[in-house]
């Protein structure tokens, strides 16, 4: 887990505010006279509870990864607690350490909700985490694995099938090679329909600009013979920009001067995904049986 991820982000943001709703009816017990004596034995069952609940959200991860996340969920529904006793001890006239420990253990009122929904906040935070895991180590694995021919191997990554990758496969498909850093699908508005990025790369500062340089490029070119732009290769001062447009969308892909022309065999298979998506999934004006008989 991330403190930059931007599904943490939205958890923290989310819990913060979970940490202040009890605040609306503290500290009244709803005349239940136990409201008030939770203590440090609440920890073990709010901890069962965790694994519980991962085991029905994180169903497909192992179990060292649910109890990794059982872990962090304590610490982090620990942490709510602290928001709340402050919050509690300056707006309430109450000791901040008895406001504290109202928080973390003894107001159970609030520590049943806070802990209630911290799995649920959490659990896209693990699989959002895993998924990048596994993107970054079947990049990491890939030139090991590779053969010999390596433009062999490249030529045959793709050979259609009744499978058909999504958008999001195909500009992960040149994203993993270790020269691209940034991979872009945008709309003809310079929306972002799917991205892949390495580093430090902006696809908010790349997307507005592709189509917009796509069609001064080709309106320039209308004045001369031969206007029928396939893909622009542009050099930079550090990198190289290739965009093609590709149906209604514009793949852009951004590498370094010294990649090789495995990058292109990767490009001209995540256009081919590209068009045969579009047309599976979007293209209405096609026959069903039609449909079928051209990607079964």
């Amino acid at each position: 887990m991330t403190l930059k991820g931007p599904e943490f982000k939205k958890a923290l943001l989310l819990g913060l505010v979970a940490s202040a709703v009890p605040l609306v009816y503290y500290p009244n017990s709803f005349g239940w006279n136990g409201a008030g004596q939770g203590g440090p034995g609440f920890f073990v069952f709010e901890f069962a509870y965790y694994l519980l609940a991962f085991q029905f959200l994180l169903a497909r991860e192992s179990f060292p990864h649910r109890l990794k996340a059982a872990t962090v969920s304590l610490v982090f529904r620990l942490g709510l607690g602290i928001v709340f006793g402050v919050l509690a001890g300056g707006l309430f006239d109450v000791a901040f350490g008895a406001a504290l420990a109202d928080g973390l253990s003894r107001y159970v009122p609030a520590v049943m909700l806070h802990a209630a929904i911290v799995p649920f906040l959490l659990s896209p935070v693990f699989r959002f985490r895993e998924l990048r895991k596994a993107r970054s180590t079947a990049s990491s694995e890939a030139p090991a694995r590779a053969p010999k021919s390596a433009a062999s191997s490249e030529a045959h990554a793709w050979s259609g099938g009744e499978h058909i990758p999504d958008f999001d496969a195909a500009v992960a498909h040149v994203a993993s090679y270790s020269t691209v850093g940034l991979v872009l699908l945008v709309d003809d508005e310079g929306l972002c329909v799917a991205r892949a990025a390495r580093g430090s790369a902006d696809s908010d500062l790349w997307a507005p600009v592709v189509n917009l340089l796509y069609h001064a490029t080709l309106r320039e070119l209308r004045r001369t013979p031969d206007a029928d732009v396939r893909r622009l290769q542009i050099s930079l001062s550090r990198e190289r920009l290739v965009v093609e447009r590709v149906e209604p969308f514009y793949l852009a892909v951004l590498c370094d001067h010294n990649t090789d022309d495995l990058v292109n065999v990767r490009i001209t298979q995540a256009v081919e995904m590209i068009r045969k998506y579009y047309e599976h999934k979007y293209r209405k004006a096609a026959p069903q049986g039609a449909a079928e008989v051209a990607y079964v």
